[in-house]
C-alpha cells in the first residue's frame, strides 16, 4: 500500500512538533501527582499546642486545670519575664500562655469576682480557641459540683470535673466503599487527555489532508493506475492507526501515573470514553484538514479547538466551577460530554446499566458529535469536487 507508506512518512516528518505535546501532557501529570500526592485514609491524631503555664498559688483547682489541659498541650517551661515571653510567643516557642492569679480559686468559690484567669495567645489563632473551649469546659463543670455537692471536699469536686471531662464520644463516618479508581487522580489524568489528544489528532491528521488536497498531487494522483477510492481508503487507513496509536499510548501513560487506581471497573470506562473521544477527534480532523489548504490555519485552528473546548469543557477548570451560560456553550462540544462522562463514572460505587445511564449518554453524544464531523466533511469534499 504505497499511498498508507507516504502517509506514515507524513506523519513521521511531524513527530517533533506532536512530541512535544505529549511532553506536556506527561509534566501535567507529573504535576498532578505531586499536587494531589497520594490518597490518604486514616483518622484523625490531636496535636498538642505548647503552653506556659504560671500559677499565683497552688490549689487543687490549679492541679486540677493542669491535668485539664495535659492532653491538649505540652508545658514548656519559661521564665516569667515579660520580654522573654513576649519572644517566645513571638518565635513560636509556645502558642498560648496562661496564668492564674493568687487567690483565683477563693474568688471562684465563692460565684465569681474580680479575679480572672490571664490568657495570652497569638491572635486569631484556632489552636488558643481550642485551648479557651478546654479551659471553660473544665471550670464550668466544676462549678456545677460546687454548686450542687457543696457538702464535698473541692479535691474530691475536682475528682469528678476531671472524670466527666476525659468522656469522649467516638463519632464514625459512615461513608460507601469505592472501587479502586473510581474519581482520585485517575479521573483527572483522563480529562487532561482530553487537551493532548485533541491537539495531536488534528494536527497529524490534518497535515495528511493537507498535503493529498494539494492541487498537483491531485492531478498526478488522478493520472495514477490507484483509483481515488483506493488512495482515500489508505489515507483513512493510515490516519485510523495513527489516532489508534496516539490514543493508546496516552492511555498507557495516563495508567502509568495512576497505577493505584487502575485495578477497579472505573479505569476501563476511563478508557472507552478516550477511545470515543479520540474518534470524535479523527472526524474533527478530518473536517479541519479538508476546509483549507494553509498549515498555519490548521496550527492556529488546533491550538484554539484544543484550548477553547478545554477551558470550556471543564478540563482545566471543574464543571461544577464554572457558570451556566458557560455550561450552555460548552454543552456544544465533544469536551464537555467526555468530562462528563469521566464524571459520572467517578460518581459510581455500583456499575450497572442503571447507575451507567448518564455514562453511555454522554458517550452517544460524542458519537453523534464524530458523525456531524465526518458527515460535514464529506459534503465538503464533495462539493470541492463538483466546484472543479
Amino acid at each position: 500500500m504505497p499511498v498508507f507508506r507516504v502517509c506514515l512518512r507524513i506523519l513521521q516528518k511531524n513527530l517533533p512538533v506532536i512530541s512535544i505535546y505529549f511532553v506536556i501532557f506527561i509534566a501535567i501529570s507529573i504535576v498532578m501527582t505531586v499536587v494531589m500526592g497520594p490518597a490518604e485514609t486514616g483518622g484523625f491524631s490531636r496535636e498538642k499546642i505548647d503552653l506556659a503555664f504560671f500559677a499565683g498559688e497552688e490549689t487543687p483547682l490549679v492541679a486540677g486545670l493542669r491535668k485539664a489541659l495535659a492532653a491538649q498541650v505540652n508545658f514548656v517551661p519559661l521564665t516569667d519575664e515579660t520580654e522573654k515571653l513576649q519572644e517566645a510567643l513571638f518565635y513560636r516557642k509556645v502558642h498560648y500562655i496562661l496564668r492564674v492569679p493568687d487567690g483565683f480559686t477563693a474568688s471562684f468559690l465563692r460565684g465569681g469576682g474580680p479575679l480572672l484567669l490571664q490568657r495570652t495567645s497569638i491572635p486569631d489563632s484556632a489552636s488558643a480557641l481550642y485551648i479557651d473551649l478546654r479551659i471553660d469546659r473544665y471550670l464550668e463543670i466544676l462549678r456545677l459540683y460546687v454548686n450542687t455537692l457543696p457538702e464535698l471536699e473541692l479535691q474530691e469536686q475536682v475528682a469528678f470535673a476531671l472524670d466527666d471531662l476525659s468522656l469522649e464520644t467516638v463519632v464514625m463516618l459512615a461513608a460507601p466503599e469505592r472501587e479502586p479508581g473510581a474519581g482520585g487522580r485517575l479521573q483527572f489524568y483522563f480529562n487532561f487527555l482530553a487537551y493532548t489528544i485533541l491537539f495531536v489528532i488534528i494536527l497529524g491528521m490534518s497535515s495528511v489532508f493537507l498535503t493529498f488536497n494539494g492541487l498537483d498531487l491531485k492531478r498526478r494522483n488522478l493520472c495514477s493506475p490507484l483509483g481515488a477510492r483506493a488512495i482515500s481508503l489508505q489515507c483513512y487507513l493510515a490516519c485510523a492507526a495513527f489516532a489508534l496509536a496516539s490514543w493508546l499510548l496516552l492511555v498507557l501513560i495516563s495508567l502509568l501515573f495512576g497505577f493505584r487506581e487502575i485495578a477497579g471497573p472505573a479505569a476501563w470506562f476511563y478508557i472507552l470514553n478516550a477511545l470515543v473521544f479520540a474518534a470524535c477527534a479523527a472526524g474533527l480532523a478530518y473536517l479541519i484538514g479538508n476546509l483549507t489548504r494553509n498549515g498555519e490555519v490548521v496550527n492556529a485552528a488546533a491550538n484554539i479547538v484544543a484550548l477553547g473546548s478545554s477551558f470550556l469543557g471543564g478540563v482545566f477548570v471543574p464543571q461544577e466551577l464554572l457558570g451556566e451560560n458557560v455550561l450552555k456553550i460548552a454543552s456544544f462540544t465533544p469536551t464537555y460530554w467526555y468530562v462528563r462522562a469521566n464524571a459520572a463514572v467517578a460518581a459510581l460505587t455500583d456499575f450497572n446499566l442503571q447507575t451507567l445511564s448518564d455514562y453511555f449518554a454522554a458517550l452517544v453524544v460524542q458519537t453523534g458529535f464524530a458523525l456531524a464531523f465526518v458527515i460535514i466533511a464529506l459534503v465538503v469534499v464533495k462539493r470541492r469536487q463538483t466546484a472543479s
